[in-house]
């Protein structure tokens, strides 16, 4: 699964695309693993979030330039699996 961010201007004034990807590491931004995989014992690796939801909300925030609703992490959540 791939969620397209807006296009974005580096510093130097070249624009760029960021893109999160579900990969074997976990949820990617970039080169930045923002919530890895890990596995249960039970089941297939689930995406590891709890205790990172303030941050993987501030990272999305910043990512998409406004506020996210709390709600995305359950639906990242689901895509993962």
């Amino acid at each position: 699964m791939t969620l397209p961010l807006p296009a974005r201007k580096a510093a130097d004034g070249r624009s760029f695309e960021s893109v999160m990807t579900f990969t074997g590491d976990g949820l990617i931004l970039g080169h930045i693993v923002l919530a890895p995989l890990r596995q249960t014992r039970a089941g297939p690796p689930e995406i590891a979030l709890d205790g990172t939801e303030e941050r993987m909300l501030a990272l999305l925030a910043a990512a998409y330039g406004k506020n996210v609703r709390p709600g995305i992490l359950d639906t990242i959540r689901r895509a993962a699996r």
